[in-house]
């Protein structure tokens, strides 16, 4: 995925994959715009600062009827890489994700984590908040706020991002390591769609193109999984990330998972993949930007992966079946 998505700096490989996607169903619309930040008032803390919180994740419900991929959502799981698991289940599995605006986030002294819902039934507004939040491996001083929006009636996601200082290089990642700064959504794992994987990108002067990839045949995204952009400089305050469902579009078509469970996750030498059936089929983990890092062949319904020469962050395991069917999940190293 790297190697592609830095391919679109280029004016013609832009209008190339404008074109494509055009021609293409993509479970969510997206656009970029700015809006001035509000901080929330009157919500419900989840995480408090100077608790001495990292990696952490808490599960809480909303009070809004919302779904995701065509599935309705009763309960969440929060981390604090600045993402929402849906439906608890999935904190297991890693998979369906929502990105938001995502990286190792640490605790700081007056950092909260928290949520509102406002509005009328039927269309209220769920609205997750990371307030002045660190980095971790960054500055002393650098914090950041954004929010996650969840729309009830509509369905649309939202990420708001307000102020922030960052200091220079912080996700200036050496290559292949898991400390990233991602913005999307990771699909439902097993999803079948014609155009593999579609995002957008993030260029380093803050500029954002509404652009269609299509997948790098030795990435992550070949099961239609993933809506991500990524970069090396934080969002600006203002900026607002929306994931909008299509006219017309209920659910997403999937097909039948192989992977019953990984664990644990977040992991730290070693993460267990639980198939259903031995299928044989091969076993690779990514680094969130797509460079495979690791691969072993399937040797059964329990398999061992070592991860003993990763560094700490989050990554992308995904099982190749003999046949050709590919799931993706995301998971955690400590």
């Amino acid at each position: 995925m790297k190697k592609i998505i830095g391919a679109l700096l280029t004016g013609a490989t832009l209008l190339s994959f404008s074109n494509a996607r055009a021609q293409a169903t993509y479970p969510y619309d997206f656009s970029y715009s700015t809006q001035p930040y509000a901080e929330l008032t009157g919500e419900t803390t989840l995480i408090l600062g100077s608790d001495g919180w990292d990696d952490t994740m808490v599960n809480f419900s909303l009070p809004i009827n919302f779904q995701y991929q065509g599935e309705p959502v009763t309960q969440w799981t929060m981390d604090t890489y600045g993402g929402l698991y849906p439906n608890e289940l999935d904190l297991g599995l890693g998979a369906p994700f929502i990105f938001g605006i995502h990286t190792d986030y640490e605790d700081v002294v007056g950092a909260t984590i928290s949520y509102q819902v406002s509005g009328n039934t039927g269309s209220r507004i769920a609205k997750v908040e990371y307030k002045n939040v660190g980095f971790w491996g960054g500055g002393t001083t650098d914090f950041a706020n954004f929010q996650i929006w969840l729309y009830e009636g509509s369905n649309k996601i939202e990420y708001h991002v307000g102020p922030n200082d960052v200091t220079p290089g912080t996700f200036d990642y050496p290559e292949g390591d898991g400390d990233a700064l991602v913005v999307g959504l990771l699909y439902e794992a097993g999803v079948l769609d014609t155009v593999m994987f579609h995002g957008v990108q993030l260029m380093d002067n803050g500029q954002h193109s509404d652009t269609a990839v299509l997948t790098d045949p030795t990435g992550p995204g070949d099961a239609e999984e993933l809506l991500l952009l990524y970069g090396q400089t934080y969002p600006v305050n203002g900026s607002v990330f929306t994931f909008e469902v299509p006219s017309g579009v209920s659910a997403i078509a999937k097909i039948p998972k192989q992977v019953s469970n990984i664990y644990p996750n977040p992991a730290t030498d070693r993460l267990t993949v639980q198939l259903k059936e031995a299928k044989g089929g091969q076993l690779n983990v990514y680094s969130i930007t797509g460079k495979k890092l690791l691969s072993q062949p399937v040797t059964g319904t329990t398999n061992q992966v070592s991860l003993t020469g990763l560094s700490k962050g989050v990554y992308l395991l995904q099982y190749s079946t003999a046949a050709g069917q590919r799931e993706t999940y995301r998971f955690i190293k400590k």
